[in-house]
């Protein structure tokens, strides 16, 4: 117990660590702090072929984004316990156990209120706004590194990855945009969540159908 403390206590902010060490208690999981992965910052798997429930977090979130990351993948965790596939991954069954997951955390304090204040707007809203307005403020605890994600460039914006393909955003497909890289002319589906570097010039590209 003192070691999973002590290594929580580098990734979550102040004051949350016993409560979220009383989840994982509630809850048996498999916690994984993994290396930065550019197409999402956190996962959960069911249990299959004799392994228990699995979560992921990036090891690179700051500790809000890291604390609600966690959250969000165990209340992903409690919906599988109670309707296994039956309901929506991201449906009201989720919104209602991230929600309770995350009351705790709030009335301690943990949250600065402007995250508060964001889940309070957005949780009976759509979910995939959700995610992008809550990210845009989990971003602002982040160190300047220049990243911004997909979601919130506007349409035809263009970006660029870490190796140095250049893509442009285009139209939105449910919680990914379909963006075309004129690297290699291929077109991708692309998390709005994904944290790119935008290439701020103007420019006007037309696209062939046949990519």
């Amino acid at each position: 117990m003192v070691e999973r403390k002590d290594i929580l206590e580098k990734y979550l902010p102040p004051y949350s660590i016993d409560l979220v060490i009383a989840l994982m208690e509630s809850w048996t999981f498999q916690l994984k702090i993994t290396r930065n992965r550019t197409s999402k910052v956190g996962d959960y798997r069911s249990p299959s072929r004799g392994k228990s429930h699995r979560i992921s977090v990036n090891h690179d979130l700051n500790p809000f984004s890291f604390l609600i990351t966690l959250i969000h993948e165990i209340a992903h965790l409690v919906v599988y316990e109670e309707f296994k596939r039956s309901v929506d991954p991201h449906g009201k069954e989720w919104r209602q156990a991230y929600r309770k997951l995350l009351q705790p955390f709030i009335l301690r304090g943990v949250l600065p209120d402007d995250i508060v204040q964001s889940f309070e707007y957005y949780f009976d809203r759509d979910v995939n706004r959700t995610d992008l307005e809550i990210n845009s403020v989990l971003r602002k605890y982040d160190m300047p590194n220049g990243l911004v994600p997909v979601g919130e460039l506007p349409e035809n914006a263009m970006f660029k990855l870490a190796d140095g393909r250049l893509f442009v955003r285009g139209e939105r497909m449910r919680t990914r945009y379909r963006c075309n890289c004129l690297t290699n002319r291929k077109t991708y589906l692309v998390s709005k969540l994904m944290e790119v570097y935008p290439v701020h010039y103007q420019y006007k590209l037309e696209f062939v159908s046949d990519f």
